[in-house]
């Protein structure tokens, strides 16, 4: 530095700038390569999970419409109903036939449904979207899930909470081939979420 103007100094100007080196430059596309495989593998896995997860209860709450259509009157006693909403872990379950829709059990309903899931029309781009607004959702989140009907219906319906959904996601994130470090599952989680909604 010149003291009389305050200027950088000749000397300082031709000074050469570090540069990342051939190993440097060989070590970041590595990692970028790595995260590349890692959200490529990652999210149609969780969406995957996703998917399941949710057919498991439309299955069982399936199986309710049907124990509840053969019941002599219709009805099965409240015991039966509360037991099997914990089995689904479901606040309520509802058949559409025709231009009915009946309740056919029904717990603590929440004041307001935040997500509306139709598993009879989901398509691979639209489930990976939808798994990351899960992974991003709140513990209070509710969310409402139409699936096939049995005995000619037009849909069966649940009402669940989002966040037993949300923990099982972040479990299987956590188990097989993805090790839970927060700053690199969130890096790939991120990166996937963005990447799909991108797409949209």
């Amino acid at each position: 530095m010149d003291d009389t103007t305050g200027r950088p100094a000749a000397a300082d100007l031709s000074r050469p700038r570090p540069r990342i080196g051939l190993s440097g430059k060989l070590l970041l596309l590595t990692l970028l390569f790595v995260m590349i495989a890692e959200v490529a593998i990652y999210v149609p896995s969780v969406a995957n999970f996703r998917l399941n997860w949710l057919n498991d209860r439309l299955s069982a709450a399936y199986t309710a419409a049907l124990v509840f259509e053969t019941a002599p009157s219709g009805e099965v006693p409240e015991a039966v109903a509360r037991q099997i909403l914990q089995s689904i872990r479901a606040r309520a379950v509802a058949l559409k036939m025709g231009q009915q829709r009946r309740l056919l059990a029904a717990g603590n309903m929440p004041p307001a449904v935040k997500h509306e899931i139709d598993m009879r029309h989901m398509s691979w781009h639209r489930a990976i979207i939808e798994a990351c607004d899960t992974l991003f959702s709140s513990d209070a989140d509710v969310m409402r899930v139409v699936g096939p009907a049995p005995m000619g219906g037009e849909f069966v319906e649940i009402v669940l909470d989002e966040a037993p959904l949300r923990k099982a996601m972040l479990d299987f994130s956590g188990r097989g081939s993805f090790p839970r470090s927060p700053r690199r599952w969130s890096i790939s989680r991120c990166t996937g979420c963005w990447c799909g909604r991108c797409g949209a």
